[in-house]
């Protein structure tokens, strides 16, 4: 299992990634008990969706924001996961188009 955060972990088997979300939780054996969320057939791809998942994740509330608040947390959120998956992977690349809410300059 690749840890990649505090809610999500990596999965492989020998036909693909799993992401999944970790609950805090142990089973009767002392293993975390994780659900996947989305299976993917590189790393690569299992990171990017991780990143998403996560700016998504930080607007899940029952509180009422407004748009500009709503692209400040995902790209906080953005910018924390992407800076995490950058020091394991420093030689990673995101595709501009897969990126959060961002100006044009």
């Amino acid at each position: 299992m690749i840890k990649i955060n505090d809610t999500y972990c990596i999965t492989v088997d020998p036909l693909n990634y799993a992401v999944c979300k970790d609950y805090h939780k142990k089973d009767k054996k002392g293993r975390p008990i994780t659900s996947p969320v989305g299976y993917f057939d590189s790393l690569p791809k299992a990171l990017e969706f991780v990143l998403k998942r996560s700016a998504a994740d930080a607007l899940c509330s029952d509180d009422e924001i407004s748009l500009k608040e709503a692209i400040e947390i995902i790209n906080t959120k953005y910018n924390e996961v992407a800076n995490l998956i950058h020091q394991a992977v420093p030689e990673a690349r995101f595709n501009l188009s897969s990126e959060p809410v961002r100006a044009r300059k």
